[in-house]
């Protein structure tokens, strides 16, 4: 049986910051609720009883609210209940404002992957990833990555790309380049439905393309971005272990600070699965919710049985799809044409 990657929210969507494209602003509160210690020990030995090789993405809102204590429990309920046959990887996803010297430490020394996002440079970032009073937090962001780089640490990156910053697709990737970054992902705002950071399909496209020549131009090979690998495995036929692919959305869940287990944070109000405390992660795959999910995931419109990146795109994720302007899941992904458009860009690059 196909095991889970397991996203860990000890915060749920909570976050210092006040980004004003996220998703999650209507859910910050004043008052943070923590994942019980309960809860984090029983997922964490649900989930390694239940497969060998083990994911944890430590994710949010802001994942460090939950404090270093917090995770040196996490790290001694793994050392508790794996064994010898166990591999456990651990990744956080952090806007990087509440790293410390004793976090980074800590990270080091529990070989924990450290991913920070940052938007590029100042002017760009301090546009929309603010804190709770409306100041950029671009300094502070610079100081956590400082403090990972001290002990040792090269964090990936993750930069949101908005209406704002969708021209500046070189000038955001030779910042970041410039800035030591050598794993870089970009992720676009496609659902924002109540102002103008929403990235269309063209506009996405026409970055990335931007991007890819600048990356051709750099001439590094150990600089990966995330969407130039991405086609470039389906030059070799191949696809990559992403949540928009067709090959791993289905084995991810996602579990909140109070055990809720869902797909993921996009679809957590339509298709919870259950509670940890109250069952096995092997029970996920016989819920009505899961059964739901798969068959809108495997879901294949018309555009899509007549492409030949099927197999490897599988109309990417359920909760980006859409339909006569409107977001549904049995539509064709939001970018879709983006991903056709970038790949004949680059086939055209490596034959020229």
């Amino acid at each position: 049986m196909q095991g889970f990657g397991l996203q860990i929210k000890p915060a749920g969507n909570n976050c210092n910051l006040r980004c004003k494209y996220c998703y999650a602003a209507p859910f910050a509160k004043s008052c943070i609720k923590i994942m019980p210690l309960d809860i984090l020990e029983t997922a964490i030995r649900k989930n390694l009883a239940f497969q060998g090789s083990v994911f944890f993405s430590w994710h949010g809102g802001e994942p460090l609210l939950a404090g270093i204590d917090f995770f040196k429990k996490a790290v001694e309920f793994i050392d508790k209940y794996k064994n010898s046959e166990h591999i456990v990887t651990n990744m956080v996803q952090t806007n990087a404002t509440l790293i410390t010297p004793e976090f980074a430490r800590f990270f080091k020394d529990n070989d924990i992957t450290v991913s920070v996002s940052i938007d590029g440079p100042e002017f760009l970032h301090n546009l929309n990833r603010v804190d709770h009073v409306g100041i950029g937090s671009f300094s502070n962001v610079m100081r956590g990555v400082k403090y990972l780089r001290d002990v040792g640490l090269q964090p990936p990156v993750i930069a949101t790309i908005t209406q704002d910053s969708i021209k500046y697709g070189k000038e955001i990737f030779d910042f970041l380049v410039a800035s030591g970054f050598t794993d870089i992902k970009f992720s676009p705002v496609y659902d924002s439905c109540s102002d103008n950071f929403s990235v269309s399909s063209d506009d996405w496209f026409y970055f990335l393309k931007d991007v890819l020549h600048a990356w051709f131009e750099h001439a590094d090979t150990s600089v990966k971005v995330r969407e130039i690998d991405e086609v470039v495995a389906w030059l070799s036929n191949k696809t990559m272990n992403l949540c928009s692919s067709k090959h791993s959305c289905l084995s991810w869940i996602s579990i909140d600070p109070d055990g809720n287990i869902y797909p993921c944070e996009y679809l957590r109000s339509e298709m919870p699965y259950g509670n940890i405390l109250d069952m096995d992660l092997a029970d996920v795959y016989k819920t009505a919710s899961y059964a739901r999910f798969k068959k809108l995931f495997l879901h294949k419109p018309e555009k899509c049985q007549k492409c030949r990146f099927w197999d490897l795109c599988g109309n990417g994720c359920p909760a980006t799809r859409v339909k006569d302007g409107l977001m549904t899941h049995d539509g064709v992904y939001v970018y879709c044409e983006e991903r056709i458009k970038l790949y004949n860009e680059l086939k055209t690059i490596l034959e020229s």
